[in-house]
């Protein structure tokens, strides 16, 4: 079973770290542990990955920005079976309505003018996703958005991809929400 640190190096190393996924990952790590421990790891895994998804958008203190905008794409691919981490996908995304970032946003987020100014736009991104997900996930696997909340894919990307005119596609459309599933192991353990 990897450590938490082993999880946030190797997120490091393949570039994606910082922000909100640390936690993301602390949820992921600690529901797998409590699995292990209660005896309630499954030896047979029906997924052959988790999509760790953990998006960071333009926002302000105290005030809410309309329409909020992704400025960060970053899925981890990881190994349903071992638990190693296969795959990235990270990219920043130029924001389009809101193109200066707050210095909340910075200071919440890490994420710099810079690193967006020569980003790509969201319909870019979220095409260089796709592909990603055809040539390094499978569409004909078995895999499971794991998140951090509902707000990532409940609400945040429906609400991109509206704004853009794209459509979500149908395998963004479920997820399990590591903060739910931790609460539902330690209510019954």
């Amino acid at each position: 079973m990897p450590s938490l640190s082993y999880l946030s190096s190797a997120t490091a190393r393949l570039g994606a770290g910082g922000g909100g996924r640390r936690h993301a990952l602390q949820h992921f790590n600690s529901r797998i542990r409590l699995q292990q421990k209660s005896g309630r790891m499954k030896k047979v895994q029906r997924y052959d990955y988790f999509l760790v998804l953990d998006f960071e958008a333009t926002c302000e203190n105290e005030k809410k920005m309309n329409p909020q905008e992704i400025i960060e794409f970053p899925v981890l691919k990881v190994n349903a079976q071992t638990y190693e981490i296969e795959d990235t996908f990270q990219q920043f995304v130029q924001p389009e309505y809101h193109p200066k970032l707050t210095r909340f946003c910075t200071e919440l987020t890490s994420i710099t003018q810079e690193d967006v100014n020569s980003a790509k736009i969201f319909k870019e991104v979220f095409e260089d996703f796709r592909h990603w997900m055809e040539e390094k996930v499978g569409l004909d696997k078995r895999f499971l958005f794991v998140t951090c909340g509902d707000w990532d894919l409940k609400t945040m990307l429906p609400s991109q991809c509206a704004l853009h005119n794209i459509p979500v596609p149908p395998y963004c459309k479920s997820w399990l929400n590591i903060k739910k599933m931790t609460v539902r192991t330690l209510s019954t353990s």
